[in-house]
């Protein structure tokens, strides 16, 4: 059993041939793997129009949704975001931002700059309220 990334819905390993049956080859095997059918056309059709914007903030929010490397916390509109950064050759560390619709705790994001994270973030949202 997966845990959806928007929705935290279960769904079992069977649900991605279903969303294939439905869908086609519309969603993504990255979205198939994290997000429950009905989320998966969500983000896939949010990921469509990040992508083709040709803003670069967008296209990385885009990817921060693939990957679902931003999770939703107990706190309605909250989400947190987990990067990764290599300290050394050998080691690595794993940084964690505190991401709403409105501000964002990365180093952008305590400038004031509309970040990746927010955008992603507010979709996530808007997706939630409108569940």
């Amino acid at each position: 059993m997966s845990t959806c990334a928007r929705c935290a819905t279960l769904f079992s390993r069977a649900t991605p041939r279903l969303i294939d049956i439905r869908y086609g080859n519309m969603v993504t095997p990255e979205l198939r793997r994290f997000y429950c059918p009905g989320c998966a056309e969500a983000i896939y059709r949010a990921r469509t129009v990040l992508f083709r914007s040709g803003n670069s903030t967008a296209a990385k929010a885009a990817t921060i949704l693939g990957r679902a490397t931003i999770t939703r916390t107990r706190i309605p509109g909250v989400f947190t975001y987990k990067s990764t950064a290599t300290t050394t050759a050998t080691a690595t560390a794993s940084i964690f931002y505190i991401v709403t619709p409105d501000s964002c705790s990365c180093p952008a994001g305590m400038h004031g700059v509309l970040c990746s994270h927010r955008v992603a973030a507010t979709i996530l949202n808007t997706e939630e309220e409108a569940a």
